[in-house]
């Protein structure tokens, strides 16, 4: 069943400018959900590290005041590793849905982060907050006719279709031109057995084939093969900038996490930016595999790819 999982790649021609993946439009991802424990900020992490390989220098929003995940990794520190004050656009910026002061949309539309890729990490259980907070979405939408959005719809579980079923719910109903791509992750990491994955595959499908949305949204099926929940690589992903610390990783630890990020190298290439785009990527220095001559194009299209 999980073969039925497919993956629509969005059609965009545009090239890599100052700080953003696409020409003269953002790129802004929201992981808003109804439920957590079901990965969100692991995989927004790995998004965050393609994004900056890419040439993006995404700024980063957590709407996540308990686990702090977003501003422990890539908050702005001292030359003792403390953190500092954040600014928008250099640090993390913290912000609170539950206090429902439409901080998110001012954040967004502040001249700061003109012509900045932008992510925002949430808690897990904020998406009726935000939607009832903008109108069910449309006001919020509206707002950024010249955005595209990315929604990161993790499925790890069962329980993860209560979610899936509400914003279908919510997204069906939208009044807006806005481009969305609603991105569902299945990554076997998180979801565990052959067994678990199979009936989720099975569910999905169902879901999908009754999903109604407005032609402005875009679905897109991402899996993921690496096998990294357990108790070590999940305290390594909560606390580490993923690339970076894979040059000092070592034994499993580090086969884990080098699978884990060209997967996500290559999945989020392929549906973010145009195959001219991709072709160019592909040119480029291998951003993690350090062996001499390594080009991208290793991961990203499979050949050889040296110099």
């Amino acid at each position: 069943m999980a073969k039925k999982i497919e993956t629509h790649i969005a059609d965009e021609s545009s090239f890599i400018a100052t700080d953003t993946l696409l020409k003269d439009k953002r790129t802004i991802v929201l992981n808003f959900n109804t439920q957590g424990n079901i990965g969100k900020t692991t995989e927004t992490v790995g998004l965050i590290e393609v994004m900056k390989a890419m040439g993006s220098n995404p700024a980063l929003i957590s709407a996540d005041p308990e686990n702090k995940v977003m501003l422990n990794i890539y908050g702005t520190k001292d030359e003792y590793g403390a953190l500092t004050d954040q600014k928008l656009g250099v640090g993390v910026v913290e912000i609170d849905m539950a206090d429902k002061d439409g901080k998110l949309s001012d954040l967004l539309a502040d001249p700061a982060l003109d012509g900045r890729d932008v992510v925002v990490d949430t808690m897990g259980g904020s998406f009726n907050a935000f939607a009832t907070l903008y109108s069910g979405l449309s006001d919020f939408y509206n707002a950024f006719p010249s955005d595209r959005f990315i929604c990161l719809l993790p499925v790890a579980d069962m329980k993860s279709f209560e979610n899936l079923h509400r914003q279908a719910q919510v997204y069906r109903d939208l009044d807006s031109g806005t481009e969305i791509i609603m991105a569902f992750i299945f990554s076997k990491g998180k979801i565990g057995s052959i067994d678990n994955f199979k009936q989720i595959s099975s569910a999905y499908n169902a879901f999908k084939s009754s999903l109604q949305l407005p032609t402005n949204i875009q679905t897109a099926e991402l899996v993921f093969d690496t096998a990294w929940s357990t108790e070590e690589m999940n305290k390594f992903f909560k606390e580490n900038k993923v690339r970076e610390s894979i040059k000092h990783a070592r034994g499993n630890t580090l086969i884990l996490a080098q699978k884990f990020i060209n997967e996500r190298d290559k999945a989020w290439v392929d549906l973010l930016v145009s195959p001219d785009r991709k072709a160019e990527l592909a040119l480029m220095p291998h951003p993690t595999d350090s062996r001499n001559g390594r080009l991208w194009g290793k991961t990203l299209i499979g050949a050889t790819w040296t110099l």
